[in-house]
């Protein structure tokens, strides 16, 4: 009996030192809950970097690591990175190389969810080709007048016509170069008043185009200055542009890139690639903005703008160089990411004009956003009516965190009802919930 009583004693003692260890963590106690990526889908230049925030909610001391891999690495990479600033969030680093095309980065993580599985999201990436420029290095210089008379000349195997009209003083000189079977035909009127137009054309030996320059100077009756110039290849590529200098010495810069044509329905602004336009105040202030076709064919995006002037004003329409309206459907992804502007004049033509992705995103300082229509001094051809130019509501989209620390005293306006309650149901997405949303009166 002795002996059992000792045994009982043991084995109590043995059972005490047990429970007295800490308690170790059950596998189902520790587990990765949920995984949030910031943006689903984004679209950046070739030889660019862009990154996603990601936010592992965890239970217990599972692993916080992530893994991150491109479809597609002849087009883009992908580097996990741990965020400085917040131990609570992974970067997913991106960077692209010069191929165009699309690509999906897969998140997934090192740990495993409640369900015995890791997680794991995807990033929809689209790689698109920088704002293109074209070079200017071939256009002629200002001409001045020959002193020459009226009359036929060759010197070194360039025949010279030259002739005045008597009535206005202005001179026409058309110079014609051959060699080699290319023709050169280069043709300069200059005004009595100093404007001026040079034209040269290129041709081969069968009289097929293979190149035209041009440039010119004209004054308007207000006194504003326009020059405008440019140069396009056999295959359609290349140039125009015209410079405006008004009397007070306001400059505006528009240069609009030259390709194959991309969209029928937009007349000869199809073939169009890009469209940069400068403004230069004299009373201090300059903007510089970049447009380029928007996927659907509506018209061509906002697709970036940089601008030290706290108020700014987005056109619904573009007037291009050869006269031709284009339709401004939206603001590109990062159009204005942490832009210092205060004050926003969007101007709409078409309905659905859209937001991109993080388009406005920590322009800590902007106060108001204004959607108004267009300008009633351009209208929309014809063709372009079935577009739904001027139509009402606008069902105004904003795309993912595009309004995303912007100031937390954001004031929207809209034109119509139906747009103030579109947009209220898109705050949250949009990143400003607490954003006030109303009507213009």
């Amino acid at each position: 009996m002795r002996k059992n009583g000792k045994m009982k004693k043991i084995l109590a003692a043995a059972l005490a030192a047990v429970l007295a260890l800490p308690t170790p963590v059950l596998a189902a106690d520790s587990y990765v809950k949920s995984m949030k990526v910031s943006d689903p889908e984004i679209t950046m230049e070739v030889e660019d970097e862009d990154y996603v925030v990601v936010n592992l909610e965890t239970v217990g001391g599972v692993s916080k690591e992530i893994t991150a891999e491109s479809s597609n690495p002849s087009a883009l990479t992908v580097e996990v990175e741990p965020d400085e600033d917040n131990p609570n969030e992974i970067l997913v680093i991106i960077d692209s190389f010069n191929v165009l095309g699309d690509a999906t980065v897969t998140i997934t993580t090192v740990g495993k969810g409640q369900n015995g599985k890791k997680l794991s999201q995807t990033v929809e990436v689209t790689v698109i080709e920088e704002v293109p420029d074209y070079p200017e290095d071939d256009l002629p210089d200002v001409p001045v007048k020959d002193t020459r008379k009226d009359g036929e000349y060759e010197v070194d195997g360039i025949k010279t016509t030259i002739t005045t009209d008597e009535t206005t003083g202005a001179q026409t000189k058309v110079d014609v170069l051959t060699k080699d079977g290319i023709t050169e035909t280069t043709t300069t009127v200059i005004e009595e008043n100093g404007d001026y137009r040079v034209e040269k054309i290129i041709t081969d030996s069968a009289g097929n185009t293979i190149r035209e320059i041009w440039s010119s100077m004209t004054t308007d009756a207000d006194g504003t200055i326009v020059e405008t110039s440019g140069i396009k290849e056999s295959d359609g590529s290349g140039f125009r542009k015209r410079i405006t200098t008004d009397k007070a010495g306001n400059v505006k810069l528009q240069k609009e890139i030259l390709g194959e044509v991309k969209n029928e329905s937009l007349d000869s602004s199809s073939a169009l690639l890009a469209i940069h336009i400068e403004e230069q105040l004299v009373g201090g202030g300059k903007v510089s903005s970049d447009y380029t076709p928007d996927k659907a064919g509506k018209g061509f995006m906002l697709r970036k703008m940089e601008t030290e002037n706290p108020e700014v004003e987005i056109p619904g329409m573009i007037k291009t160089v050869d006269g031709n309206i284009i339709p401004v459907p939206g603001i590109a992804e990062k159009a204005f990411l942490e832009n210092t502007i205060k004050s926003l004049i969007i101007r709409l033509s078409i309905p659905g004009y859209t937001i991109g992705a993080r388009a406005l995103k920590d322009c800590e300082e902007l106060k108001s956003i204004q959607f108004k229509g267009a300008s009633q001094d351009m209208t929309i051809s014809s063709n372009q009516k079935s577009l739904g130019a001027g139509a009402k509501p606008y069902n105004i989209i904003l795309g993912k965190n595009s309004l995303q620390g912007t100031n937390k005293k954001l004031v929207i306006t809209v034109d119509s009802k139906k747009d103030k309650k579109a947009v209220k149901k898109q705050l949250k997405k949009a990143g400003a919930k607490k954003a006030k949303v109303k009507v213009q009166k």
